[in-house]
């Protein structure tokens, strides 16, 4: 008996037709990949075009600004246009005028010196206190305009002539502010004393600030540009922010003053030139190291800014270094009694 084969043909056409459905699944594919690719830019489209439209009609963008310290809130006339400014405190005889410089970011303002306003404007303190609400920010002018280091430097210049009479000054200035506070320091030594620098920028290894011209573009189209403002600024996204900045207790008060001043006309134009980079110094480290006022500088341990170069300072013979292992980039915020002692022993 004899069992029967199949032919061979039939062999060789199972073995072809797998091969011919791979060729048909691949053109398949092949037409259906673009459409797909298609419908997903359709659909992130549709997302960012609906949400835009739900933040234009939800978000405010003219809250009511209260002012973010007590005391006297004044203004200068500048060729910056109108800087707001706060006072309050007793200076006492022979003691000099002391002056807050807040940071740089999407919801800055004088709010982010207000432990140490608040401590220097008791009366016990015996010390005259200023802070200034930078160009762009807080109760100062949020015109359109060129924002760079040059600019902020030359304004608090102004500033400190304008409002001391040529008189010299204290300073403490905060994260990026430390940045301008050190370039004025540098051009014109006579009207700054002594310098403090909370967590202090431009201290990275291999840091080469470079501006991101495209992005800056694309933050300036308006439709675009203030939908990405709006979630930069929404109070989920400050909460996230400000936690990466403080160890301890997360300050609520400063959280919602951000969210406040954030949501104001023309807030956005300088918070868009900081994002695409356009406000930060390269070299900064050797600027730090030509400074010839007695200067401290205090870190935490900081989430937003690295401080690798701090090493290159801690030898000058004007510089003292202070870290504060147990707090955040806020450093005044986590531990204020600490940073309080260092900046008196620092101002005697």
């Amino acid at each position: 008996m004899q069992i029967a084969r199949k032919p061979h043909t039939s062999f060789t056409h199972s073995a072809i037709a797998p091969h011919t459905n791979d060729a048909n699944h691949a053109k398949l594919a092949s037409s259906i990949v673009p459409l797909v690719t298609l419908a997903g830019a359709l659909s992130l489209l549709g997302v960012g075009l609906a949400t835009a439209a739900y933040l234009r009609r939800n978000i405010r963008h003219d809250i009511p600004q209260m002012p973010a310290l007590d005391g006297n809130l004044r203004f200068a006339q500048t060729l910056a246009g109108q800087l707001g400014y706060y006072s309050a405190g007793t200076a006492k005889r022979g003691t000099l005028p002391l002056l807050l410089i807040h940071s740089i970011n999407a919801a800055a303002s004088a709010y982010e010196m207000k432990p140490l306003y608040d401590y220097y404007a008791n009366g016990d303190a015996a010390r005259k206190v200023y802070a200034l609400d930078l160009p762009g920010f807080g109760s100062s002018d949020r015109r359109n305009r060129d924002y760079n280091p040059t600019f902020y430097r030359d304004t608090l210049l102004e500033f400190v002539q304008q409002k001391f009479k040529g008189n010299p000054v204290d300073i403490v200035a905060l994260s990026l502010g430390c940045e301008f506070v050190a370039q004025a320091a540098q051009k014109s030594p006579q009207l700054f004393r002594r310098l403090v620098f909370i967590s202090p920028t431009g201290l990275a290894l291999n840091q080469q600030p470079k501006v991101n011209e495209a992005l800056l573009r694309l933050l300036q189209i308006p439709a675009w540009g203030r939908m990405i403002y709006d979630l930069l600024t929404s109070r989920p996204m400050l909460a996230y922010f400000l936690r990466q900045s403080q160890r301890n207790q997360f300050n609520q008060g400063l959280a919602d003053y951000a969210y406040q001043t954030s949501h104001q006309p023309n807030a956005p134009h300088a918070p868009f030139q900081f994002i695409a980079g356009k406000l930060f110094t390269p070299k900064m480290t050797e600027i730090y190291a030509a400074l010839t006022q007695p200067t401290l500088a205090l870190f935490g341990q900081d989430n937003v800014s690295r401080h690798e170069m701090a090493d290159e300072l801690r030898n000058l013979a004007n510089w003292r270094l202070v870290e504060f292992r147990q707090c955040g980039g806020l450093v005044h915020f986590d531990d204020l009694p600490g940073v309080i002692i260092q900046i008196n022993r620092h101002l005697k």
